[in-house]
Order: structure tokens, then sequence, then C-alpha cells
């Protein structure tokens, strides 16, 4: 998968942030220091697929530049922006699909690929996360 022009921060096992070998902190995007000890030996640390919402809100508008890709008023779907605790304790924010619109805080999530569309026609490929099924 040619995640984000090989900046590769997912792939099909989870995502992929860096961890200090030193106070084992997590950190997403990976980091190149540890801004917990000021460490610099960090490890690629894979972060799974699953999380839970430790908290979110609705978007009910259009992002704006630089965020505008394809969305305008009239295409426009609501969605949510929430932050995810991986199993490690790092938060990470994140769209989420909006199926039926009830989440809860401490729900399982479960990472989802996705793309985004520039006005140009060209797709990126991404990420978020929805409510895990079973």
């Amino acid at each position: 998968m040619d995640n984000l022009q090989n900046n590769l921060i997912f792939d099909d096992n989870g995502l992929i942030g860096s961890q200090c070998s030193k106070c084992k902190e997590c950190f997403f995007p990976k980091a190149k220091s540890c801004s917990n000890c000021s460490s610099i030996m960090m490890e690629d640390k894979n972060f799974g697929t699953v999380g839970s919402l430790w908290s979110w809100t609705m978007q009910n508008l259009p992002p704006k530049a630089p965020y505008f890709l394809h969305e305008n008023k009239e295409n426009f779907k609501i969605y949510g922006v929430g932050f995810i605790e991986m199993p490690c304790g790092v938060k990470i924010k994140s769209r989420l699909q909006v199926n039926d619109l009830k989440f809860e805080i401490g729900q399982l999530m479960e990472l989802k690929t996705s793309t985004l569309k520039k006005p140009n026609g060209e797709t990126l490929p991404t990420f978020e996360f929805g409510v895990k099924k079973g």
C-alpha cells in the first residue's frame, strides 16, 4: 500500500508510530526524539487496528483550506472527529465514520482505510476510525 507518498503511517496491521526505547512513551505520528525523556533512541511501533473512543465531536460545516478537498456546501456530509486511545496509551486524532450518529466514550473503534479526493480528481489514501462491529 502506497500510503501518503511512502511516508507510511498505517498498513494492514494498524497505525505505525514510534516508541521511545528508554521510557517506552508512544508517539503518533512518528517522532525523532522523545518529548518525555529527551532520548533520541526511537523505534517504530505498530499500534494495531483497535482502540477506544476517548473524546469526540461532530463537524457540521465543510473544512476550510488547506483541508478543503472535494467537499463543498452541496455535497458535504456531517462527520465525526475524535481521539482514539490505543492500547499503549497514545491518543490518535482521526476523522470518524458516521453511520448512525451514535458514539459513546469508551466505545471500541476500528481502523478503516479511506481516500480523500483533491479538486483535480486525484485520490489520496488515508485512515479513519469506525465503530467496531461484533
